[in-house]
């Protein structure tokens, strides 16, 4: 049985915020104790810092125009711990594939990584209740496609030699 899309995913329709959980909250272990990190959604004073932590990076599929599309459209995730930023997560439907793509998965700096960041982010997504879910990381970054998988996206099949296409179905 095929996904319907959802309605507030028209083309130039915003993403209306109070059709899903606004906030969730997990709490990790570090060594130094327990700390809260915040999944939320990207507010307009987050654009520039979410700007400077992708161009640090050096990225070449998140760039400053996405980042201002996707705040401006409501769709950017972020998580948050105590006030900084640690990373960020897209979600745009597709219309022509049937499924909402998760994109732009981006973990902002080494300190960050291993504190399953974008683990946060991606099974985030999953929890919306979004329908279908599609996602295409290079097949040369193991990691985010074990993320993928582990979240319970199956593979399907690899596309332009360096992409591998994931879907979770609803």
């Amino acid at each position: 049985m095929k996904a319907k899309p959802l309605k507030f995913f028209r083309p130039g329709r915003k993403f209306p915020l109070d059709t899903i959980p606004k906030l969730c909250y997990t709490t990790i272990r570090k060594q130094q104790g327990d700390t809260t990190m915040t999944i939320r959604f990207a507010k307009r004073e987050d654009t520039i810092r979410i700007i400077r932590a992708i161009q640090n990076k050096h990225m070449n599929y998140n760039t400053p125009t996405h980042v201002r599309q996707d705040v401006e459209a409501g769709r950017l995730l972020v998580v948050e711990e105590n006030g900084k930023l640690l990373g960020s997560c897209a979600f745009v439907y597709k219309p022509d594939r049937g499924y909402t793509a998760v994109v732009r998965v981006c973990v902002f700096n080494q300190k960050s990584r291993g504190k399953g960041v974008a683990q946060m982010l991606v099974n985030y997504v999953c929890s919306l209740g979004l329908g279908a879910l599609g996602a295409t990381p290079w097949n040369d970054n193991p990691a985010m496609c074990h993320i993928f998988e582990k979240a319970g996206f199956v593979y399907q099949y690899t596309f332009q030699k360096n992409y591998e296409f994931f879907l979770k179905n609803a």
